[in-house]
């Protein structure tokens, strides 16, 4: 049975100062008098006309962050549908909440169904970043919590005793939380379900349309909920919705590919398919609609361990190819290579790198911290 916890929910923030209201207004009219409020403004969104901008705007320091952030040491990390939002993990599994338009470091918030704290499987915040939505395995079963981004809001809440194990998360209307689940029960099947503002599902678990299809060789990684995508052995690549288990788009390639990812955000979200094949030869893109696939470049070899399709798949973003420490784009129409820079000085291979759902931020963390990286004036 699915239960309200008596959550451990611990926040420890910082405390900002109170400002004099006209004091205020009268520092705001002299800085907007003196120059132009560029950080106010929305991000321009990714696209070929302005890639050659991308670069790092922003930085999250591992080593930096206050004593109440614990102890940070990887670089996964979770972004709001416009990146203003951050969150970590520290090695407490405590979620690290990160705020730009606040100033950045904003809470840590910790949980707990019974007497000791689950470990930290999936999160995600939901499309305004309001809040922070983590499941926990706890045992031989699981629990969820919601997160609010700011101490000021109402606690967050805690659900137990989850019907399986989690997979995944992620974020659906207000207070919701869409899972999917693999099962203690060998004899029954991965599922997907929906968790209701209150500690209901809005109805029995439906099969994980990717974990259950027979015909599936195996499943893309890194594309990000609702959608999925899975291909056979033959080649046929099919692209799910999550939240109803349906195939909703196929179509057939000229080899397995080895990393692939769907273009997110716009009209025309989840239409198209960057994938490197798995020798990686070459760099494609497939229109799902049309079922037309074309080679972008070759790769002779090179390996892109991360990649990412802008919202109007004009431009296909890698990182860290062919193992260096840098960020490389590709535009689809042209097949003109970007070299952007380097980011961050890290030990290791970036362990997560994400593009924003409203397709202005690019977000690459690893074990020192994060960059951000935004278009930029020049």
């Amino acid at each position: 049975m699915t239960y309200f916890a008596n959550p451990v929910h611990h926040y420890t923030g910082k405390r900002r100062h109170r400002v004099d209201i006209v004091g205020l207004f009268t520092l705001i009219f002299l800085l907007l008098a003196a120059f132009p409020v560029y950080g106010q403004e929305t991000p321009p969104v990714i696209t070929a006309d302005n890639i050659a901008r991308l670069q790092p705007v922003e930085r999250i320091t591992f080593a930096d962050l206050p004593a109440e952030a614990g102890r940070v040491e990887s670089g996964w990390f979770a972004a709001s549908a416009d990146g203003q939002q951050i969150a970590l993990l520290n090695r407490d599994n405590g979620i690290v909440l990160w705020d730009f338009a606040q100033g950045g470091y904003v809470a840590t918030a910790t949980t707990a169904c019974g007497d000791q704290p689950g470990a930290f499987v999936d999160g995600g915040f939901n499309r305004d970043g309001s809040y922070f939505v983590a499941a926990y395995l706890a045992g031989a079963t699981g629990y969820v919590a919601f997160h609010p981004l700011d101490e000021s809001q109402a606690a967050g809440r805690v659900v137990c005793d989850l019907p399986a194990l989690p997979l995944r998360v992620w974020p659906g209307d207000t207070g919701q939380a869409w899972l999917e689940f693999f099962p203690n029960d060998p004899q029954l099947a991965p599922s997907v379900g929906l968790l209701l503002p209150g500690a209901e599902w809005d109805a029995a678990l439906i099969p994980s349309g990717p974990e259950n299809d027979a015909d599936s060789f195996f499943r893309v990684g890194r594309i990000e909920p609702p959608l999925a995508v899975t291909a056979t052995r033959e080649g046929v690549v099919k692209r799910w919705n999550l939240e109803t288990g349906d195939v909703t788009a196929e179509a057939q390639l000229g080899a397995l590919p080895g990393i692939g990812q769907v273009n997110r955000g716009g009209d025309q979200a989840g239409r198209y398919f960057a994938w490197v094949d798995g020798s990686g030869t070459a760099l494609h893109l497939l229109d799902f609609e049309t079922g037309a696939n074309r080679s972008l470049t070759v790769l002779n070899g090179k390996s892109v361990p991360f990649l990412w399709l802008t919202s109007g798949a004009d431009i296909v973003i890698g990182v860290n190819v062919d193992s260096e420490l840098g960020v490389t784009a590709w535009d689809t129409a042209t097949g003109q290579v970007y070299d952007l820079g380097v980011y961050r000085s890290c030990s290791r291979p970036p362990d997560r790198v994400h593009l924003s759902y409203d397709g202005t931020t690019l977000v690459i963390g690893c074990d020192t911290g994060l960059d951000i990286w935004r278009v930029g004036e020049q």
